[in-house]
């Protein structure tokens, strides 16, 4: 109990030091969470949004970039080394729950024409969506109510409400 009050309290300190490095490009309601070194990285021309009761654990980085936005809701816990970076649109609603070592990307290097360039799209969580460790979701994807993305999972597709996704190892499996 005395430990989570000062967690409360070291989290609204950081968000108020990165509430005047960046001024009008964070934006945040009370209470938050963060333990440790969490990173944030917002340009001149882009933002990041945190809903009531967010918690953000060591080592994760959100950084918005070239106009990105990161919109996070209430009720949104983030665990350790996550790795959200916007140059578009990133959305994740309330009550969503992310295991460790989580990469969102909306973008991806224009490699075919120029790979100073990106090629992006808006990604959504929608709300109560849990995501296991080491997940990986790429741009322009929607991920439906109340879903479970296991472990491990590359998400590339939209994955539709109420749904379980995993990837199957079993698949490349096989007797020598």
């Amino acid at each position: 109990m005395f430990f989570d009050k000062i967690s409360t309290i070291l989290g609204l300190i950081k968000m108020y030091l990165y509430k005047t490095i960046y001024f009008n490009r964070v934006f945040f309601k009370f209470p938050i969470k963060i333990k440790g070194t969490v990173k944030i990285l917002v340009d001149k021309h882009s933002k990041i949004i945190f809903g009531k009761n967010v918690k953000i654990r060591y080592g994760s980085i959100l950084t918005a970039e070239r106009g990105g936005k990161i919109s996070i809701g209430n009720n949104v816990f983030i665990n350790d080394n996550a790795h959200i970076t916007s140059l578009k649109s990133i959305i994740i609603k309330d009550n969503v729950h992310i295991g460790q070592n989580l990469v969102i990307l909306d973008h991806d290097h224009d490699y075919r024409n120029n790979f100073a360039n990106y090629i992006t799209k808006d990604i959504v969580i929608e709300e109560n969506v849990w995501i296991g460790a080491n997940v990986t979701i790429l741009k322009g994807v929607k991920i439906g109510k109340n879903s479970v993305i296991a472990a491990g999972t590359l998400v590339n597709k939209d994955v539709k409400e109420n749904t379980v996704i995993y990837d199957s190892r079993e698949k490349g499996i096989r007797n020598i």
